[in-house]
């Protein structure tokens, strides 16, 4: 998420505790790699998510396969 104006003195590791809602980011990520990268949403199995602050705000994902 950009660092907001008011707390861009603080440190670039503080959480993002607003909208967007976690699970509004979760459903985007999903729509835009189902049919590419997973063939559908229920072969996720585990999802670890965290929305920071940061001076160039992106959208990281790792995809681990299971055996």
């Amino acid at each position: 998420m950009p660092i907001p104006k008011p707390i861009k003195e603080r440190s670039l590791s503080t959480y993002h505790a607003t909208v967007p809602y976690i699970d509004n980011l979760y459903r985007f990520l999903i729509d835009a790699i189902k049919g590419i990268l997973v063939a559908d949403d229920r072969v996720i199995c585990s999802l670890i998510m965290k929305k920071v602050y940061d001076k160039h705000p992106r959208t990281e994902f790792t995809i681990t396969e299971l055996e």
